[in-house]
């Protein structure tokens, strides 16, 4: 879903933890 979103825009804490988890793909 935010495969490229989440790199133009400043990276949310909800998000940024999500990458920590390892349930985001990049």
């Amino acid at each position: 879903d935010l495969s490229g979103n989440h790199f133009s825009c400043p990276i949310p804490n909800t998000l940024k933890q999500r990458m920590d988890d390892g349930s985001l793909s990049v």
